[in-house]
């Protein structure tokens, strides 16, 4: 198209605020009841971190399929309404990073499958069956476009890629690391001690936020409410542990996990806010059922007026 370097940029730019534009829809349609995060609006501080934006508004991949997990999130809350977003958003995903997509794909078949809150057995049926189909047909495209169609090559491809990106400045040799090593390494490294530079510097306050808020997921109370929670919310947090388990076997370099877990930590955070959210709502009811029974204890016992 014979256009400059900055008319891309802002082109790019757009797109992810785009995305943003679907994400924050997105959120105020599922979030109700104003979850807080050190004192502060849950929503406002993660649409606040800097690091989403800063990878989402250059020129590559990490805006547009940030732009297309906007859409199809968004989407995804109402698909029959909003089917033309789903498939835009869909067909960006697959175009983009076809792999992706199928892991999404997984998601979402096991999130409505696992569900019975959030979505009719006839939306959930058709949902099903629409992600089988779509996985059945990608498959064998996937594993041309990712070089893994021959099996005998995958282990030994992986450890090269994962090999090939430790020997850059902020390259981590990750080929012995375990795979809860490795998911902690793609998910919340650098964290000060391993900073490259003032960027990883600056990130690390913000993996440290990460930390915080999915350590908070292992409560008790959080672990039970995410297992009875609706469609939506087990398929945003599967979609992040898939595609993070995925991307972290190959991503031996902090510089190319920021940029790269930018497009999935935002569907964590919608999970962890959503678990706030329903905790809130479970202390309203308690409130509110206190004081029902309270004003009907002293309505029993209020003297007789002659």
């Amino acid at each position: 198209l014979s256009l400059t370097y900055e008319s891309c940029m802002i082109i790019f730019a757009f797109l992810g605020y785009i995305g943003f534009i679907f994400f924050y829809i997105f959120f105020k349609e599922r979030i109700f009841y104003k979850p807080k995060i050190f004192g502060f609006d849950g929503i406002t501080v993660i649409f606040l971190l800097p690091n989403l934006h800063f990878w989402s508004a250059s020129i590559g991949k990490g805006s547009t399929i940030f732009f297309a997990f906007g859409l199809f999130f968004f989407a995804l809350k109402s698909p029959f309404n909003r089917i033309i977003p789903l498939l835009i958003g869909g067909w960006i995903m697959y175009m983009v990073r076809s792999h992706i997509f199928f892991v999404v794909m997984i998601a979402v078949a096991a999130g409505y499958s696992m569900s019975t809150k959030g979505a009719s057995i006839i939306t959930r049926l058709a949902i099903l069956a629409v992600a089988a189909i779509i996985m059945v047909y990608i498959y064998d495209d996937i594993l041309t476009v990712t070089g893994f169609a021959d099996e005998s090559v995958f282990d030994p491809l992986v450890a090269h890629r994962a090999s090939e990106l430790a020997k850059a400045t902020s390259g981590i040799d990750i080929t012995n690391y375990s795979i809860p090593e490795k998911l902690f390494a793609f998910c919340f490294r650098p964290l000060f001690f391993d900073a490259p530079g003032i960027l990883g510097f600056i990130v690390s306050f913000e993996n440290l936020l990460y930390l915080f808020l999915f350590i908070s997921i292992l409560r008790p109370k959080h672990l039970k409410n995410l297992l009875s929670s609706d469609a939506i919310v087990k398929t945003c947090f599967l979609t992040f542990f898939g595609v993070s388990l995925a991307l972290a076997q190959i991503t031996g370099n902090l510089g190319l996990a920021m940029r790269q877990k930018s497009q999935v930590m935002i569907l964590m955070m919608f999970a962890v806010l959503k678990l706030y959210d329903i905790a809130n709502l479970e202390v309203i009811r308690f409130n509110a059922l206190r004081k029902a029974k309270r004003e009907k204890f002293i309505q029993k016992f209020q003297p007789i007026k002659a």
